[in-house]
């Protein structure tokens, strides 16, 4: 774990891909957990029952949203969500907070996950500062 400041504001980064092979990555997409499914929604400071996901291509500048269907799962919301951005193809998940599951989830399927604590961000917000 360490401290990084990305976005313009401070992140504490719980896991990170392997540094030198993150320039790598020639398919990069980022999911950032928002209460709605537009640009002027608000960043979602939770993970596993976020109500939807940015998804951003960098290679593409392509930007899609993602209902969450596991945000009202009895149990398993946070493993279950793991498993469908896995195979949304996201290299990195931004958020306020990952439960200890699906933590160790995504860490097994190398995903990095940035912690950002910024309720009252939009998602157009961290997006523009995902682009500079």
């Amino acid at each position: 774990m360490f401290f990084l400041n990305l976005l313009g504001s401070n992140i504490f980064c719980n896991f990170v891909v392997n540094i030198t092979n993150i320039n790598s990555i020639h398919h990069m997409k980022t999911a950032i957990t928002s209460t709605g499914n537009n640009l002027d929604s608000k960043f979602d400071l939770r993970f596993g029952r976020t109500a939807w996901f940015c998804i951003y291509d960098k290679e593409s500048d392509i930007i899609q949203f993602v209902e969450n269907e596991n945000k009202d799962s009895m149990s398993g919301a946070g493993t279950k969500t793991a498993e469908m951005i896995a195979e949304l193809g996201v290299n990195q998940v931004i958020s306020g907070d990952f439960g200890p599951k699906a933590k160790s989830l995504l860490e097994r399927f190398e995903i990095q996950m940035i912690i950002l604590n910024e309720e009252n961000n939009t998602v157009q917000n961290i997006l523009d500062k995902l682009k500079n």
